[in-house]
């Protein structure tokens, strides 16, 4: 590939040039994605084995749609999701069926984290009507451990554990309902019940079900890792709390990967992620200094002569779901292009249209020291992504 950064005008700069020369629209229609920038995405698409997609910022209702699309060109064999493995057991079931689980979210607002939004529980729809797992590699959410210990007093056949067990997932569910009220101040129930009681549980359970005590373990490292965030203080481990996630996320995917679909001598499979953006990108993360997912699957990729495919999905303007809520209203928050003000390079003279951006050239200049970026994020974002797809116009998920 040939970079003619100095061909540039005088009234534009390098990165503008770069990117102007690499830049594709593309369209919705009513039968479906079109243009030149659907096209060269599905080309592309069809020469990789691993399809990341970073999301910015979650809770858009256009993103889930379009990475819908995205599947059916790439057909993966396993969908691996921003969820722990026990939000991703229910979405599983319940994604088989073709209607909301409408009775689920009653009983356990919000339990499924992202897939609580309608448009994203309708991509599982569409993912499990196709036979296509979806794997779970993250920590338990804060706001699904009422589900969390209700699933594990169903494992339990000591009577009176049971009832203490299934006595502590009604108390959760109870305090973790005024979370979602109108103009909510609660904080989740984790964040203030006490560590000691939670281990003492732990304990108690083990000597009973090792795997049903694997969930209160999952509490806890839950609540430590929210304790890090919140006090900024380190994990008990003496790494940060965000490191200690990442960390996990890693461990679980490889274990999936190698214990349960990956037979002796054969591929990994071909995988689809959608997270946020700073997780599946080539290199060190946008906002921190620690190696994720995406460098991850960039490394087993290379382990099997395969490529890995990088794509940040990123809405202009418009609103997005930025706090769950039983008031609809409340789910909704503006977004503006001085939101990701890093990204606004990609935002100039955007058509109201879909664009795709080509960012390989851009990396090529930068790795050959031809191209100044004056943002450090900016310059993460171009060594961590293939490519940056904008949405002119987009609008908050809803509830279902």
């Amino acid at each position: 590939m040939t970079i003619n950064v100095l061909s540039a005008t005088a009234q534009d700069t390098p990165i503008k040039h770069l990117i102007q020369q690499r830049r594709f629209p593309f369209q919705l229609t009513k039968q479906g994605f079109a243009g030149p920038g659907w096209d060269t995405l599905k080309q592309q698409i069809k020469q990789t084995h691993f399809l990341l997609i970073g999301e910015e910022p979650h809770g858009v209702a256009q993103i889930p749609p379009f990475v819908e699309a995205l599947s059916q060109v790439f057909q993966p064999q396993a969908f691996v999701a921003e969820i722990s493995p026990y939000e991703a057991r229910d979405l599983n079931q319940l994604a088989q069926k073709t209607n909301l689980p409408l009775e689920y979210q009653r009983q356990y607002p919000f339990a499924l984290s992202f897939y609580s939004w309608t448009q994203e529980f309708e991509l599982a729809q569409s993912l499990r009507s196709r036979h296509i797992p979806i794997i779970g590699i993250d920590q338990v959410y804060i706001g699904s451990v009422g589900r969390l210990l209700t699933m594990a007093a169903e494992q339990i056949s000591d009577k009176q554990l049971k009832t203490d067990v299934h006595q502590l997932a009604t108390t959760f569910l109870t305090k973790d309902r005024r979370v979602y009220g109108p103009q909510s101040q609660a904080n989740f129930w984790l964040d203030t019940m006490a560590r000691a009681d939670l281990e003492r549980l732990r304990r108690r359970v083990d000597q009973q079900k090792p795997a049903v005590g694997q969930m209160i373990n999952e509490v806890l490292l839950t609540q430590a890792i929210s304790n890090t965030y919140r006090d900024r203080s380190m994990h008990i481990n003496g790494m940060s709390g965000h490191q200690t996630r990442i960390n996990r996320m890693k461990y679980r995917l490889l274990s999936q990967l190698y214990s349960d679909t990956l037979a002796a001598g054969q591929p990994l499979p071909k995988l689809l992620f959608k997270f946020g953006t700073n997780h599946v990108g080539r290199d060190r993360s946008l906002t921190s200094n620690l190696f994720d997912v995406g460098n991850l699957m960039v490394n087993l990729a290379d382990a099997q002569n395969q490529r890995s495919l990088h794509v940040l999905v990123v809405g202009k303007q418009g609103s997005y779901n930025a706090k769950d809520s039983f008031e609809p209203q409340q789910n909704s928050s503006p977004l503006r292009p001085e939101d990701n003000a890093y990204l606004n390079v990609f935002f100039e003279h955007t058509p109201d249209s879909w664009q795709l951006i080509d960012l390989r050239p851009l990396r090529l200049a930068l790795t050959n020291h031809q191209l100044d970026v004056s943002s450090l994020l900016l310059e993460r974002a171009i060594l961590n992504y293939d490519y940056v797809v904008v949405i002119a116009e987009v609008s908050a998920s809803n509830n279902y």
